[in-house]
């Protein structure tokens, strides 16, 4: 599924033909709406394609500002864990200042920001971003 998933994103952005365009973003509209496309957004976020990345991240926005109420405590959890993880170490790539974030990273900022909102720890979570800020910048806790 995860090749079928890259070569359809790759479809969408890439194909010279319309028909093959329309057609890879019927199947992806119908894949973004089941439960697999968590895991298969995800997936591409460690893709080397800067489209591929940021169609990983904008899929796993639309989920967490559509689904996330509706998923288990633990899921949430294990999402957000995935989330952060991929931002801490590829932010690390990307040197101490947050303004050369891909905008792939960029939008992982605004999921982990979609799903604190929709959560009930808000404050737990604002405090982790916090935290993952000045552990990026090596400056210690903010003030």
């Amino acid at each position: 599924m995860a090749a079928t998933l890259k070569q359809a994103v790759v479809a969408l952005f890439s194909s010279t033909s319309e028909k093959e365009r329309s057609e890879a973003n019927t199947w992806l509209m119908a894949y973004a709406a089941t439960s697999e496309a968590w895991e298969g957004a995800h997936g591409l976020l460690s893709d080397s394609d800067e489209q591929v990345a940021y169609f990983g991240a904008n899929l796993l926005f639309m989920k967490v500002r559509s689904e996330w109420h509706g998923l288990p405590e633990a899921t949430k959890t294990a999402i957000y864990g995935a989330v952060r993880q991929v931002i801490v170490e590829r932010s690390a790539a990307a040197g101490p200042e947050w303004s050369r974030l891909t905008p792939a990273l960029k939008r992982l900022c605004l999921v982990l920001a979609g799903a604190a909102v929709r959560s009930s720890a808000v404050e737990s979570f604002a405090r982790e971003a916090l935290g993952m800020i000045s552990e990026s910048s090596g400056t210690g806790a903010p003030a």
